[in-house]
């Protein structure tokens, strides 16, 4: 077994493959978790959910990054909505996700038909809301939802809390998109 030390893993700044809800939703869910009794130190500009997690960003090779910008630019896909209704701990999670495992089906096929390795990841979206110790608490709440826009490359800074957009890839509707 490996041990990763504490500086180390400060130092850590992993890449993410995640999308992000809008600022207006961010606000919506920042206003539910206060509601709900969970710490607010979790800044609402790092609510997320992760797709994909792709390694230590410092192990990257600039023609890693120039490959997966490649790869993830040829992904056409259109808007999706995304609905969280019930609160799990400390995360909010959905119970109607088929949008969204669809999506990142999609999105782990294209990498790997780009000969990106792709990390052992079992996928459950949820959005974390706090870190730390939490109630063991289950509850349904009223549906939080969005419809995603776009995808995003993170690179996520431990032990100064932010995450670093690296890159972004708007999902663009087809349906109707004739010039008439």
């Amino acid at each position: 077994m490996t041990f990763i030390s504490r500086s180390a893993m400060a130092n850590a700044q992993p890449l993410y493959l995640m999308t992000k809800p809008p600022l207006e939703r961010a606000r919506e869910i920042d206003r539910r978790r206060r509601l709900l009794g969970l710490e607010t130190r979790y800044g609402l500009e790092r609510f997320h959910t992760t797709l994909l997690p792709l390694g230590d960003g410092r192990d990257i090779s600039c023609e890693y990054l120039d490959l997966l910008h490649r790869a993830l630019s040829s992904l056409c896909a259109e808007p999706f909505p995304i609905a969280f209704d019930k609160l799990n701990r400390n995360a909010l999670v959905g119970t109607k996700m088929r949008e969204l495992r669809a999506f990142q089906r999609r999105l782990v096929r294209c990498l790997i038909a780009f000969g990106i390795p792709i990390p052992a990841y079992r996928f459950a979206p949820h959005l974390s809301l706090a870190y730390g110790a939490t109630p063991d608490r289950r509850i349904a709440i009223p549906p939080i939802n969005w419809l995603v826009e776009e995808y995003l490359l993170i690179r996520s800074i431990h032990g100064e809390g932010r995450h670093e957009v690296l890159d972004r890839w708007p999902l663009i509707e087809r349906q109707g998109a004739f010039d008439f």
